[in-house]
């Protein structure tokens, strides 16, 4: 047993993420008196073991309907492979399932994951109607700022665990670079848009390694394992 130093609940569970703030439960030997505290968080193997089997019956319901799906578009119409689409949306849906019941999987990572494969379902769909080039001339570089912006709000909102969202930013300072790439081969045409994305991404960076100072360093260190 655990007890979050946040929130003040006993964890039963063996988890490593208290599944009410999202903090990183400590590891270090019981010092807490824990049998005093209160409310303990139940055990939650029988959840674990509903949610299993409704997410193999997912699995189960959208293989046979791909499957049929897939033969639709094979012998009536094929100028177009529709198929993959909804199959992408399929699993989309599938990992939005789960990662939406999982309560030792941080928020950050949900949306981080969530926000990608949404962006490669619509870079699917310029793909499959023939590539005008859309979805990495528009799509992807509202989707990098939105993505910027987002956690900027989220360290606002959650000011008590800010060093957590700093691999969100460094994700964020590598999606800003991905843009130049794209200008460099002709998919973006809007360098100063890139530079401006670029540079509030590392001006949030930034400041917060040097406002964080030592703590900001240590999540750094602890992140990579150095």
């Amino acid at each position: 047993m655990k007890k979050c130093k946040h929130c003040g609940i006993v964890i039963a569970d063996p988890a490593y993420i208290c599944p009410l703030c999202q903090c990183i439960l400590s590891q270090e030997p019981d010092k807490l008196g824990l049998e005093d505290a209160e409310p303990a968080y139940p055990y939650a193997d029988k959840r674990r073991k509903r949610i299993r089997f409704a997410m193999n019956i997912y699995i189960f319901a959208a293989v046979a309907a791909w499957v049929i799906i897939l033969l639709i578009n094979l012998f009536m119409h094929h100028q177009m492979w529709w198929t993959f689409l909804i199959g992408a949306c399929m699993v989309y849906g599938y990992v939005t399932l789960w990662y939406s019941v999982q309560t030792s999987r941080s928020y950050k990572l949900k949306l981080s994951l969530q926000a990608l494969l949404a962006f490669l379902l619509l870079l699917l769909l310029d793909f499959l109607t023939g590539f005008q080039g859309w979805s990495l001339a528009f799509v992807f570089p509202a989707f990098v700022a939105i993505y910027d912006l987002s956690v900027l709000i989220l360290m606002v909102i959650d000011k008590h665990n800010w060093q957590s969202f700093i691999l969100m930013q460094m994700l964020a300072v590598g999606l800003s670079l991905i843009l130049f790439v794209l200008y460099f081969f002709g998919l973006f045409y809007w360098l100063y848009a890139a530079f401006g994305i670029l540079i509030f991404t590392l001006i949030v960076f930034v400041g917060t390694l040097v406002v964080g100072g030592q703590r900001a360093r240590e999540e750094v260190a602890r992140r990579f394992h150095m």
